[in-house]
């Protein structure tokens, strides 16, 4: 237990476990009591920064072991020192970094920096001189913050990225009807800047008179309800355009929902296009069979009334065949059982969006949204309805192409750290629930850096890729392999039986990589090699961390032979 010094009193580590009571006589006791129940860890240093105080939270936050403190309070130079040596501060000669540390210290200056640890961990180091000498120093955990904000900053950006390209307008507006984001799409219809739009109030936004309409159904949006609604919008031309909003609420925070999204498509066309179906059939003709969407109009027994060639093409029909058939002898019959429901409420009034993945006669597969809209006659009742589809496979390749690129190393196509960290918590689960075993390979290749600062990045590069695509090549189909640094890379085994087997795969994976690379663009032929720690789930380490550090020492031992691979326990 850290305390302070000759205090005598052994006390909890955390809050609220029971411990012995300090004298209300003993000062030191005390002080150290109260030290030991703050969240962060806490040292307090005298003038001749001899260390007077720390509480068990130091210890835990930066890994000091029980020795360190076996002789009793350690003086600053020997953290500075130990630090120094076990790579804190990274490389460089622990006694010239211990002193400079030192000489810091001495100038007894109020500091405040962030401290990233080799082992991930990120702490903010706060810094107060003392009246008289010495200072007080709390380290507080900020690696949850940190990444936080980091994936903040990252979905941010991938959600600008993907609203700004797709076809609809999008704002995000919080529970005090404030509009918090808006894409470009947005701002351009209104002819206006995203600034303009992003922290003033929906009514202003909108207008009043407009506010007033909708207002209520962002109010059920914010009760957890999807709502969808089409109203008229005055552009800044003075143009009047029909739009249609639907309104998505967020998950929940706390039992409340924190805000909604409203998506608005451009309608006006479309209702353009409903009115010259009313109006003339012929002009429909014209006009449906030159619109970009795939439209038909079915009546109150589903059968097909009328529907645009691109429509017909689509399901690979004639035009004129079409009119007369059941919606399920058009799309199938499994593929109508699956949307039966959504016809159901067309015919029942109420407009519908659904999306779905469509299997064509000639095996194709599409992906598809579509539009039912009921059909209201001049007596008010509903006769059918319309569907508008919309062959939607491109936006989702995208999508999927975009995910791609966040889980994937651009170079060589494997997964890359995000990805790779997320596969080893998945084995680890495995493993835990079927009491399986595997292990973790961490490679770092031999004789690339000469490669890359003689040949250039493109050879880098070049040889990179061969690298990845021999080790994938050494590994079964189930196996991951990842990149996971500029020429590091790890290999993730499953369900493996013995070490024989693990070093037989290693062994593999040397021999491939010792073979020379011929280069195509240099025309020649350069030899690396690798260097290979290994680890074992649960064997040296049953935790995500661990089993990585574990291994990266492994890997460090078989670099000082080359070419070689090393077991962690060995």
């Amino acid at each position: 237990m850290v305390g302070t010094a000759n205090s005598g009193v052994d006390t909890p580590s955390e809050p609220g476990v029971a411990g012995p009571r300090p004298s209300p006589s003993d000062p030191q006791a005390i002080l150290q009591a109260f030290l030991d129940y703050l969240p962060s860890g806490v040292t307090l240093f005298g003038p001749d920064l001899g260390m007077i105080a720390c509480n068990a939270k130091l210890k835990q936050l930066l890994d000091f072991p029980d020795e360190l403190f076996a002789q009793g309070l350690p003086s600053l130079q020997t953290l500075l020192r130990f630090n120094a040596r076990r790579g804190d501060y990274g490389p460089g000669d622990p006694e010239e970094i211990t002193a400079a540390a030192l000489e810091r210290a001495r100038a007894m200056q109020p500091h405040v920096f962030e401290r990233a640890r080799p082992n991930g961990v990120v702490l903010e180091v706060r810094g107060t001189p003392l009246p008289g000498g010495g200072f007080v120093t709390i380290y507080t955990d900020i690696t949850a913050r940190k990444q936080t904000e980091k994936a903040r900053r990252d979905s941010e950006a991938e959600l600008r990225l993907l609203t700004d390209n797709v076809p609809a307008m999008i704002l995000y507006v919080d529970r005090s009807m404030r509009c918090v984001f808006a894409n470009r799409r947005y701002a351009d219809f209104f002819g206006v800047a995203v600034a303009d739009i992003v922290g003033k109030p929906l009514r202003e936004i909108v207008g009043s008179p407009a506010y007033a309409k909708l207002e209520g159904y962002f109010e059920r949006a914010l009760e957890g309800h999807p709502a969808t609604y089409q109203r008229m919008a005055r552009l800044k031309s003075g143009e009047q355009r029909c739009i249609e909003v639907k309104l998505v609420p967020r998950a929940a925070e706390n039992g409340r929902i924190p805000g909604c999204y409203s998506m608005a498509i451009d309608i006006t066309e479309q209702k353009q296009a409903e009115q010259a179906l009313r109006d003339s059939a012929e002009q429909l003709r014209i006009f449906a069979d030159n619109v970009p969407s795939m439209t038909v109009s079915w009546d109150e027994s589903l059968c097909c009334r009328f529907a645009n060639r691109r429509f017909a093409d689509f399901f690979g029909f004639k035009v004129e065949n079409l009119p007369g058939r059941h919606v399920s002898e058009v799309i199938g019959a499994a593929a109508f059982g699956e949307v039966e429901n959504q016809f159901a409420q067309a015919l029942r009034g109420h407009p519908v969006t659904y999306q779905r993945l469509l299997k064509l006669p000639n095996g194709e597969s599409r992906h598809i949204e579509i539009k039912l809209m009921p059909h209201v006659a001049n007596d008010g009742t509903i006769s059918g309805c319309y569907a508008v589809t919309t062959d939607i496979t491109e936006q989702q390749q995208a999508a999927e192409r975009i995910q791609h690129l966040a889980q994937h190393d651009s170079l060589t196509g494997l997964p890359n750290r995000l990805l790779f960290n997320d596969r080893l918590a998945q084995a680890i689960i495995l493993a835990k629930r079927d009491s399986l075993r595997f292990a973790l390979l961490y490679l770092d290749l031999d004789k690339f850096k000469p490669v890359n600062d003689t040949l250039g990045h493109n050879a880098g590069d070049e040889l990179l890729r061969s690298v990845a695509a021999r080790i994938r090549r050494q590994v079964r189909e189930s196996d991951t392999v990842a990149r996971v640094g500029g020429d590091e890379f790890t290999v993730i085994l499953l369900d493996v039986n013995s070490r024989e087997d693990v070093a037989a795969v290693a062994e593999k994976i040397i021999a491939a990589l010792a073979r020379p690379f011929y280069l195509e663009r240099q025309k020649q032929s350069v030899d690396i090699g690798t260097s290979i720690g290994i680890a074992f789930y649960p064997d040296d380490a049953k935790d995500h961390e661990t089993l990585i550090k574990l291994a990266d020492a492994a890997m460090y031992k078989a670099k000082v032979h080359r070419s070689s691979f090393h077991f962690f326990d060995t």
